[in-house]
């Protein structure tokens, strides 16, 4: 094909403009300071660095002086563009951050007119980078030969000559570690202090570390010391300034301390200071205590208090005849006696690794870099566990296994004692699977393994197909059932709440030692230690992107790049409060920093090194793992609580539904009359969710995964794979475009389920259910690898399997060799050859290096798009933008390709790149394809109304019926500019009045659910010349608009349409409980919603008196009667539907005992506290006038929403609550409560066991 020149040049120089920096495309305008916060070993509220860069940096962004400010912690940036335009540097640090050769890189932008700042340990730099740097940047700094570190309460004297005095008018006194006697440059006419204090006898609290104490500190008590200095030049090049204090984090709540501070800040960015001072908000305690160094801490941090002023005075420390005081002798610890080796691993005992030091977590704990071991937590009572090592490791029998192809067969290639209770894996390069474990789980924590649990290293040395040796590369108290890790080369990525870790193996000896390999928190702040509902695995994209997720425990994290993202969630149950590290509860619709609102769990896309983050979906309830197609289409399956497991395609930014936006409400609350439950689970009937795709019931979904190529062969290209625990199957689907979604059509691909034409014993059957696949994974070999956490039971935060067992089985042809390919990054060849690898997380390494490689690489990436794979041929485009001129001219001419997934992946190559979309845009907008269009409308949301309207003119066009994620994208792209976009619209569609709306545009706007269309909307709600159906369509977007206006709207046509009052008021009535609960509206819906007129019915649930004296294994052994047991179990629909008769109160019964083990299922009828689900925790709220009401809590917000036995569903106004305690035991009657014999539960056991 030739190509035409003069277009090719045109798409070059248009590429040259759109692919430009955004940076470089807009004007600056605001001030940018960058604040390096680093690591430190200092205990808990002290020297937390990060926590007191993000206040500050929050405050500044807040403060209303363009300020743009962000935050780099934990160490010197990877990627040193962040300098660029940065007008001030704050490095608040220990040992002035130990930058080394780095502060070299500082100078180079200190002298390019970079003013530079340090706080506290940060001013304490060695001697030599001292003299060299910190006196001719700010003045002077800490000497270790006479500076001093004492705490003290000091009076500052703020000169009031300096800019940043400004708004201080009162005196300031704190107490803080404050160093004093530093070496300061001398004869400085461009150096001064902007605040100092006199440190005395009377205020000297602590002299700190005797180390440092002297005679010569000694001597200058009495005389005036800087608290914070700087350095103006004269020639108005770079300012600085060094801060002594900044030592306990509690003390940025002293409102005048902190502006002092930030008025420093802003002056050495050169920002004018205002007369009042920069502004800030009030620091409450919950603000302390988030992004801290140690998120599992349980301690909080208080606020500062008065008696912290009136301490008394330390003792003066004795000096020597050096002049420095006399160390005290310290007695020498008992050295421990040795262990006995645990046998944790299969290699001989002499070879074991010594196990790393306790790491720490940061933000309200202790964080992984540092080497001092945590206090140890209270150990909560659980079932007795078994001595460890366990004995006896099982495994289901592999003629069990069935898969629908003749040609494959399943074959362990990995059990215990070589791993243990697997919960992730992933496949590195070499084909070694990388395991996390949780044998400390739940309720075993600290029970089993007290050395932690483990990351283990599985290889097959000789290509058998079967792994010979297993390798611990950590084993850490501080690893509580981790739930993802991700390997990419010598970088290890865990999912280890509250963190994100990243481990370097830098010697790559798969070991990891604390003296020579890394251990980062990459992120930090996700809820949930020890929760299944936490931080999810971590997946590589094909544009080169991290993809991970989180379910609704919720978090509250910073990126690197300093944007915080706040996700709603009234969830905290499932663990001990002191689990969840941040007050997501307490959000109640905030936004995050990108300007949108998010809700519960939730998937993020971001840059390898943790900057650039986006939530690409939300509104999960626990989405245990993402994965991409090469075309970059996201699929995920999602846990459930009411039997409406799903597996879906995620719309970008789209919300699945499960949580309101302000994560107040599940869905219980907002379910419609006569609404299924899968379709009220998911809100799939409202604006703002994404289409669901599969509902199929019960499941316990776990890891996913896509294959495309590789030793399966060509008839499983494109298969999406979710492992179902509950069913004891991997799910497996065909995604078909469907419109702007995926039809899904599931299928068992490989299962332990019984063929019905089986004939075997029960005993053969109850095995088959011990097959739990936690994760499946595509190695580079081309064959799947299934993880089995084996276990009679799923679910309830329990397992009954004490022998820890697991296994890995493979999924490979018969007769199959496995053959790792060899990658060679060195050459283009060989990035291709890895970039076409079948696992997506080792060609992330070729794409990575064809990146580097630019424009080298064009020739042959322009060649793979003719590969005869599609899945192969796509990852090609995807470097296009990054592969200089020519690849670039190639991505650009692919818009124009006659295939609709080639244009497709054409654009969202672009959008990663960073590109200018809307010329790109304006060229798809009318696109014949609706994925195509349903891209377009989903890259405009960041883009104004102005520029996107006739875009969004084009996009409704081409509606045609009704495609729910269509009219999503429309939606999502129009976010936070819906009143504009529906103007233009209106205009364009609705010329000839409210009453003449077409179809698309009524959908359209109910989607938007603009303020400016209520009117418009009463009057449709209110003609009789339109269908009932209209004018309830009508209602219902009325009553989706959060608005005042809106309330009254429908308060009016309640009145006066008698038609449909009714509906109306049920409308008004399901708001006012939920979403419309803060609008201020009770005086004008007393007639429907009166909190005053409602009368509470207490309900309690009789806890029982002593333990059961049923037995597992006496019931266990007996016979049972289905026929009798259908009839007995009719006693449990006080609680349980079942059959159709009873509230959807309790977990869905019916065909749960199938997938579970007969004692299972028998210890749960006996014993219902020892495993509770999750979503049905019970609470007790206890009233006002003590009537007392237990049940589970649908909504949290005002009013409650409870449910209680026999389904009584009853609304709380908050007004009436005295307190609130959740329930530590079931909500279910136990079976000898029900007055059952050991046969009867027999019998209702051998029921539920066929019953489907």
């Amino acid at each position: 094909m030739k190509l035409n020149l003069r277009k090719a040049v045109q798409n070059i120089l248009l590429a040259g403009l759109f692919l430009a920096p955004a940076f470089a495309l807009i004007a600056k305008d605001k001030t940018k300071i960058l604040f390096i916060a680093g690591d430190t070993k200092h205990r808990h509220g002290i020297h937390e660095f990060k926590a007191g860069s993000m206040l500050l940096a929050d405050a500044l962004n807040k403060s209303g002086l363009n300020i743009d400010a962000k935050v780099q912690w934990y160490g010197w940036p990877q990627d040193e563009s962040i300098f660029e335009g940065v007008d001030a540097c704050v490095i608040y640090a220990d040992g002035g951050g130990n930058f080394g050769e780095k502060y070299a890189v500082l100078d180079e932008n200190v002298k390019k007119g970079m003013g530079i700042m340090f706080m506290h340990y940060g001013v304490h730099p060695t001697k030599e980078v001292g003299e060299k740097y910190y006196k001719p940047w700010i003045g002077g700094y800490y000497d270790d030969a006479f500076s001093v570190n004492p705490s003290w309460i000091a009076d500052l004297k703020i000169n009031k000559d300096h800019p940043a005095s400004r708004g201080l008018d009162k005196p300031v006194k704190v107490y803080d570690e404050l160093y004093w006697n530093m070496n300061m440059k001398h004869d400085c006419d461009e150096c001064s202090n902007i605040a100092s204090a006199v440190p005395t006898k009377k205020n000297m609290v602590r002299y700190g570390s005797s180390k440092f104490w002297n005679k010569s500190a000694y001597d200058k008590l009495g005389t005036e010391q800087p608290i914070i200095y700087c350095r103006n030049p004269k020639d108005g090049s770079a300012r600085g300034a060094g801060f002594v204090g900044g030592h306990y984090h509690n003390n940025w709540a002293i409102d005048d301390y902190r502006k002092l501070v930030l008025n420093t800040i802003a002056w050495v960015a050169k920002v004018d200071v205002p007369k009042s001072g920069v502004p800030s908000q009030k620091v409450t305690k919950a603000m302390l205590n988030t992004n801290l160094n140690r998120p599992d801490e349980p301690t909080q941090i208080e606020l500062p208090t008065a008696d912290l002023l009136t301490q008394a005075p330390g003792k003066v420390p004795e000096l020597g005849a050096d002049g420095r005081a006399i160390q005290k002798k310290r007695k020498p610890k008992k050295k421990p006696t040795p262990k006995k080796p645990q046998a944790n691993t299969t290699q001989p005992a002499k070879k074991s690794v010594a196990k790393a030091p306790v790491a720490k977590s940061p933000q309200a704990k202790k964080p992984v870099t540092s080497q001092k071991k945590t206090a140890k937590k209270p150990v909560r009572k659980g079932p007795p566990t078994p001595s460890w090592p366990p004995t006896a490791p099982e495994k289901v029998n592999l003629k069990y296994f069935s898969v629908p192809d003749e040609n494959l067969e399943t074959t362990v290639w990995a059990s215990t004692p070589q791993l243990y209770n697997p919960t992730n894996m992933d496949i590195d390069h070499k084909g070694r699977i990388w395991v996390t474990e949780a044998v400390n789980y739940r309720k075993q924590r600290e029970q089993r393994r007290k050395e932690g649990d483990r990351i283990v290293v599985l290889t097959d040395s000789n290509g058998d197909g079967k792994a010979d040796k297993s390798q611990v590369f950590d084993q850490d108290p501080n690893l509580a059932a981790p739930l993802g890790i991700a390997v990419f080369d010598n970088k290890i990525i865990v999912s280890q709440p509250p963190e994100l870790i990243i481990y370097t193996d830098v010697d790559r000896n798969l070991k990891f030692d604390p003296k020579i390999d890394k251990k980062q928190a990459l992120l930090t702040g996700f809820n949930g230690r020890q929760h299944d509902h936490s931080l999810h695995s971590l997946t590589a994209g094909p544009d080169g992107k991290f993809y991970f997720n989180s379910g609704n425990c919720g978090a509250i994290f910073t990126d690197k790049t300093g944007k915080t993202f706040r996700m709603n969630t009234n969830y905290r149950g499932g663990a001990p409060e002191e689990y969840f590290y941040t007050p997501t509860h307490e959000l109640k619709g905030a936004k995050s920093d990108d300007g949108f609102v998010w809700s519960s769990g939730f998937t993020v896309r971001m840059d390898p090194d943790g900057s650039n983050v986006e939530i690409v979906g939300h509104g999960y309830r626990n989405s245990y793992e993402q994965t991409l197609s090469s075309f970059g289409d996201m699929f995920q399956s999602d846990n459930d609580d009411y039997s409406s497991c799903r597996n879906s395609y995620v719309l970008e930014y789209g919300s699945a539904g499960y949580y309101s936006l302000d994560g107040q409400y599940k869905w219980q609350p907002e379910r419609r009359a006569g609404q299924s439950v899968p379709k009220a689970h998911w809100r799939q009937d409202n604006p703002g969710t994404f289409d669901a795709g599969d509902v199929y019931g019960s499941g316990g979904p776990s890891g996913v995964a896509f294959y495309e190529n590789g030793a399966l062969g060509k008839k499983w290209e494109g298969m999406y794979l979710s492992s179902a625990t509950s069913r004891n199957t991997v799910l497996g689907y065909f995604p078909k475009e469907a419109g702007a979604t995926f039809e899904l059509n599931r299928f068992n691909f490989f299962t332990t389920n019984k063929n019905p034409n089986q004939s075997e014993s029960a005993e053969e059957t109850e095995k088959r259910l011990y097959f739990r696949p936690s994760d499946v994974c595509v190695g580079p070999d081309g064959a799947l690898y299934v993880a089995d956490w084996y276990d009679p039971g799923t679910g309830g935060h329990n397992s009954i399997d004490n022998s820890c067992s697991g296994t890995i089985y493979r999924i490979a042809p018969k007769n199959f060799k496995s053959v790792v390919p060899k990658i060679d990054l060195t050459t283009i060849k060989g990035q291709i050859d890895v970039l076409k690898n079948p696992s997506p997380n080792v060609r992330y390494l070729g794409f990575e290096a064809l990146k580097k490689s630019g424009g080298k690489s064009s020739g042959q990436l322009i060649q793979l798009l003719d590969h005869p794979n599609k899945f192969v041929a796509a990852r090609a485009i995807w470097l296009l933008p990054h592969a200089g001129k020519k690849g670039m001219a190639k991505c650009l001419e692919l818009l124009d390709s006659p295939k609709a997934n080639h244009r497709l992946i054409a654009y969202r190559a672009l959008r990663r790149a960073n590109a200018n979309m809307l010329p790109f845009a304006k060229k798809l907008s009318q696109d014949p394809n609706t994925a195509v269009r349903r891209d377009v409308a989903l890259s405009l949301r960041h883009y104004s109304a102005k520029e996107t309207a006739p875009l969004f003119i084009d996009l409704v066009k081409a509606i045609k019926g009704y495609d729910k994620n269509y009219v999503e994208a429309i939606g999502l792209g129009a976010g936070n500019k819906e009143n504009e976009v529906w103007q233009a619209l209106k205009k364009e569609f609705a010329s000839n009045g409210p009453l003449a709306w077409n179809q698309a545009f009524a959908r359209i706007t109910w989607r938007l659910g603009p303020s400016d269309a209520i009117e418009d909307l009463r009057l449709r709600a209110s003609s009789d010349s339109l269908t009932k159906e209209q004018r309830l369509f009508a209602v219902e977007s009325l009553s989706f608009i959060k608005d005042k206006k809106s309330a009254l709207a429908l308060v009016q046509i309640a009145k006066t349409q008698k038609e449909i009052s009714k509906e109306t008021s049920d409308w008004i009535f399901k708001r006012a409980t939920s979403d419309w609960a803060d609008l201020d509206i009770a005086a004008e819906i007393k007639n429907i919603y009166d909190p005053e007129a409602i009368k509470v019915q207490g309900i309690t649930v009789a806890a029982e008196k002593t333990p059961s004296k049923l037995k597992v294994p006496a019931i266990s052994q007996l016979q049972g009667n289905a026929d009798q047991g259908k009839g007995k179990i009719m006693i449990c629909t006080m609680c349980h539907n079942i059959n159709g008769a009873g509230p959807h109160y309790g977990p869905r019964l019916e065909g749960w005992a199938q997938k579970q083990s007969k004692d299972a299922v028998i210890h749960a009828i006996i014993n219902p506290s020892q495993g509770l689900a999750h979503g049905f925790k019970g609470h007790e709220i206890i009233l006002k006038d003590d009537t007392v009401v237990q049940g589970m809590l649908e909504s949290k917000g005002d009013p409650l929403i409870v449910v209680s036995t026999g389904g009584l569903r009853q609304i709380i106004p908050k007004s009436k609550v005295k307190k609130i305690i959740p329930m530590k035991r079931s909500l279910m009657l136990s079976a000898e409560q029900l007055g059952l014999k050991e046969q009867d539960v027999a019998d209702i056991v051998e029921y539920m066991k066929q019953w489907q």
